[in-house]
């Protein structure tokens, strides 16, 4: 049923925040893991696309606190590497919306929410560029990662 899958899909998400958190707090130095396999990285991608597809929730979430988990790269690395496919995620995600015949465009909404994304987006990016250590970033991208899973189970409670 949807709501026991989106229950499990939070809880996991939650155990993914902590673990990252966790990582925050006794991991000393952050190393990336130099050992990546293609067909491993393929098989992953592909699961979170396929994920993510079936449940209609954007695959940024699921990916995030795979590559940190995996130690894909840097806290910023993994941090940009996240925001592009989010955005280019949500680029195909409207494309597909223009082809629903139901689909309607509230340009009013569409303004807002461009400038919030534009301001966000240049505060986040000036702040983890240049202010914020790579732990610094970890533990903000846990933090949003728990609240984004708690927003899911309270949901579907």
């Amino acid at each position: 049923e949807q709501e026991l899958f989106f229950l499990l899909l939070g809880s996991f998400l939650i155990i993914s925040s902590l673990i990252m958190f966790l990582q925050f707090l006794y991991q000393k130095e952050i190393k990336k893991n130099k050992n990546h396999s293609f067909f491993k990285d393929l098989i992953i991608g592909g699961s979170i696309g396929f994920l993510s597809g079936v449940v209609g929730i954007g695959g940024g979430i699921f990916l995030t606190p795979i590559l940190y988990l995996q130690k894909w790269g840097l806290p910023k690395t993994i941090a940009a590497t996240a925001s592009f496919y989010i955005l280019i995620n949500s680029i195909f995600g409207l494309i597909g919306q223009f082809f629903n015949p139901h689909f309607s465009i509230n340009f009013y909404l569409i303004i807002y929410l461009g400038v919030a994304v534009i301001l966000g987006g240049s505060l986040g990016a000036y702040s983890s560029s240049i202010k914020l250590s790579q732990k610094t970033v970890q533990l903000f991208t846990a933090f949003v990662i728990f609240i984004l899973s708690l927003r899911i189970i309270i949901k579907y409670m």
